[in-house]
Parts: structure tokens; C-alpha cells; sequence
């Protein structure tokens, strides 16, 4: 909440990018982005449980978060990584 959704994501990806030495990025087609709390938080952790996945499973060296309106009351959160797929 201090931070802003923004902020706290692109701290986040630093902090997971030198624990599991995977280059996260992050981009935004939103220039303000302003959202109640409890979306805020549950936005932001299915971005956590996406990188966890990625360091988990996919062996991924570079994942790129990408975050954009799809209409004026609906965003979209885009997790794309460089890792391996499944069937």
C-alpha cells in the first residue's frame, strides 16, 4: 500500500531477480495505476505465484511482466519467460 502496485511489483522483481538470478522486467501500457487494495494484493500475488512457478518449473532465464487496460474497468497482467514449456 505504501508503495503502489507499481512500485511494489518492480521491488518485488528485483528482489526475486537476484535470488534466483533470472533478469525480470517489467512494462506498462498504464500510466496511473490506481486500485483498491484488495485488488492490488491479489493482483500482485498471482504475479509472486507466476514467478515462482517459472523459478520452479521452467527454468526460465528472462521473464517480462507486462501490465495493460484491456477496457476502461478491465486490466490484463501478462507473464511471458524464456523457459521451458509442457504438453
Amino acid at each position: 500500500d505504501i508503495l503502489g502496485f507499481v512500485d511494489a511489483v518492480k521491488s518485488y522483481l528485483n528482489t526475486f531477480s537476484e535470488r534466483h538470478k533470472i533478469k525480470c522486467s517489467f512494462e506498462s501500457e498504464i500510466v496511473d495505476f490506481n486500485i483498491d487494495s484488495q485488488h492490488s494484493v491479489a493482483l500482485f500475488r498471482i504475479i509472486q505465484e507466476s514467478l515462482n512457478n517459472t523459478a520452479k518449473h521452467a527454468f526460465a532465464s528472462e521473464i517480462v511482466i507486462h501490465l495493460g487496460y484491456i477496457s476502461n474497468n478491465r486490466v490484463f497482467i501478462e507473464v511471458i519467460d524464456n523457459g521451458k514449456g509442457f504438453d
